[in-house]
């Protein structure tokens, strides 16, 4: 993976930041990173949730459902450069892949509702034509 998870991004600080765009100092930089790496760590970190989830109560379906967004979102965000919005799709990323968040996604079958919840949040920010995403809430 590119991306070091090195900072804990809680559910709740991006939650509101995503509401309200007030952003945390426990925020990660992302300096360096870009659209395509994200794009290569989402897929990175679905490949190891299919893994898991041969032998573990996994949520796959609400994950691939996280991960579809992300590939559509690249192109999108692409065309944009709104750096805002790639620094909030760059958090939302950095929060699918983190397992150990508000619900632990691989060991879980709601783990990634969290995510699908982020997601949702993001998608309301942009003039994106995808469907939210539908989980146990």
């Amino acid at each position: 993976m590119y991306l070091k998870l090195d900072v804990m991004v809680p559910f709740q600080d991006l939650k509101r930041y995503l509401e309200t765009g007030e952003k945390y100092l426990n925020f990660p930089s992302f300096e360096g990173y870009t659209l395509s790496k994200a794009l290569s760590d989402s897929r990175e970190y679905l490949r190891i949730v299919e893994k898991t989830a041969k032998t573990e109560m996994v949520d796959l379906k609400t994950a691939t459902e996280i991960f579809d967004r992300i590939e559509k979102l690249v192109p999108y965000l692409e065309t944009r450069k709104n750096a805002g919005e790639i620094y909030s799709f760059f958090l939302v990323v950095y929060y699918y892949i983190q397992v150990e968040d508000d619900e632990n996604d691989l060991n879980s079958p709601v783990g990634f509702d969290d995510d699908a919840e982020i997601m949702n949040l993001f998608l309301k920010t942009l003039d994106f034509p995808f469907p939210a995403i539908s989980f146990t809430d």
